[in-house]
């Protein structure tokens, strides 16, 4: 999709990193945090609550230079060639919410 609309893939992959970093900080699932929270004798959603103090600034400027850095490579045409693209993914793959079932 990002080759697609003409975005730089180096930034694309960086905020996949990001949030993927943001989602393994703040999952109750996640390993670190559950270590982190066994290793500090924590309520482990205690401990989550305290790092939004960390995380949460940091995601919100990351949503705010995503943002502004998308509205700068997205255009009219592009949405075309957007359309196009998941046409052709809709053919060769079955996209369902249901994929599992």
């Amino acid at each position: 999709m990002a080759a697609g609309m003409g975005a730089p893939l180096p930034a694309v992959a960086g905020a996949i990193v990001a949030g993927a970093y943001f989602g393994d900080k703040i999952s109750p699932l996640s390993d670190s945090t559950n270590m982190f929270a066994i290793a500090t004798e924590t309520n482990l959603y205690q401990h989550i609550g305290h790092m939004f103090y960390t995380t949460v600034p940091g995601f919100i400027v990351s949503c705010i230079v995503y943002l502004v850095a998308g509205a700068h490579f997205a255009s009219d045409s592009q949405v075309g060639q957007v359309d196009e693209i998941i046409n052709t993914l809709g053919k060769l793959f079955n996209l369902s919410p249901f994929i599992w079932c």
